[in-house]
């Protein structure tokens, strides 16, 4: 998945969204579609905002526009509906999928229960909103 289709699916589903908001909204998107379809091809690390790509972020830097395959564009509107239902904001939703994701699965040690720590790392999110997201995330 290339940094170009990421960019332009967020753009096309969340039209409103620019800049670093846009930006961000790919990196959660790649690091969710890596994890639930196991093609990873890129190294994500926990940062501020959860999941974050170093190379992804050089790559969207220097990324055009380009067409995106029918079943990318397909799984991406999907997990973007989906966790943008259930946060209220899709850009949000896909941020606290792929934090919860990566608190489940690739964050040493582990954390007993995702979603509180979560809220510990995340205090301005509302327990309700990363409650929905996580069922959501569980029945993928």
């Amino acid at each position: 998945m290339r940094a170009c289709e990421l960019l332009t699916i967020v753009g096309e589903v969340i039209p409103s969204v620019k800049g670093f908001q846009k930006r961000l909204a790919a990196q959660k998107l790649a690091y969710l579609i890596e994890r639930l379809t196991g093609q990873r091809e890129h190294h994500f690390m926990w940062h501020r905002h959860g999941p974050y790509s170093r190379g992804l972020a050089r790559e969207m830097r220097r990324a055009t526009p380009c067409e995106a395959s029918e079943e990318l564009v397909r799984i991406a509107k999907e997990l973007i509906m989906r966790f943008g239902e259930a946060a209220g904001d899709p850009v949000k939703g896909l941020e606290i999928a792929a934090s919860l994701k990566m608190l489940m699965e690739e964050v040493y040690p582990r954390p007993e229960d995702p979603v509180e720590e979560l809220l510990r790392r995340k205090p301005h999110l509302s327990r309700e909103e990363v409650m929905r997201v996580y069922s959501v995330l569980t029945s993928l």
